[in-house]
């Protein structure tokens, strides 16, 4: 684990750096040429109003602009672990392509999921950073607020993660 590359992360991620982040024109002016040669980029952010973080990524929903209105881009770790809870995503010891990957920061959050990313087919981690770019890195080359505390997790077909979305979000209005 690189302590000094996911230190700079930190910083680039920063909330001190967040309209550079996810921003798509600040972005690419101010933060790409930043972006380590660790970190690969895959598609820089989104415009807002079809921006989305990265559980709407791992579950395949961002590319549903009903979902992205709605949430605003965000699905929280709340969604995420109730669907553990209640046994619609499965953890596996398995590490193969397709496999969906939860950080935790056990120090300064443990209860809640920080970060989640996909296991490409060469065991790297493609993930979309909050609202900022997609990008592929190494497992635990991301910021350090995202944790080093890993959970692989079987993936959820678009359709059954929709349901599943819809389902919670009525129980959660009630």
């Amino acid at each position: 684990m690189n302590q000094k590359l996911r230190q700079q992360l930190n910083r680039i991620v920063s909330s001190e750096n967040e309209k550079n982040w996810y921003i798509p024109t600040l972005f690419e002016k101010n933060t790409l040429p930043q972006l380590p040669k660790e970190v690969v980029l895959v598609k820089s952010p989104p415009e807002e109003r079809k921006n989305y973080n990265c559980f709407l990524y791992v579950l395949n929903l961002y590319e549903n602009e009903e979902i992205i209105k709605e949430t605003r881009g965000f699905i929280f770790s709340a969604f995420i672990e109730n669907l553990i809870v209640i046994g619609e995503m499965k953890e596996t010891h398995q590490k193969g392509e397709g496999i969906i990957v939860l950080y935790r920061d056990r120090k300064t959050n443990p209860n809640e999921f920080t970060h989640a990313g996909i296991v490409r087919k060469d065991g790297r981690i493609i993930s979309k950073w909050s609202w900022g770019p997609i990008l592929i890195h190494d497992l635990l080359d991301v910021p350090l607020a995202y944790g080093d505390s890993i959970e692989y997790y079987e993936p959820l077909s678009v359709d059954k993660a929709l349901m599943l979305y819809q389902k919670y979000k009525a129980l959660s209005i009630d």
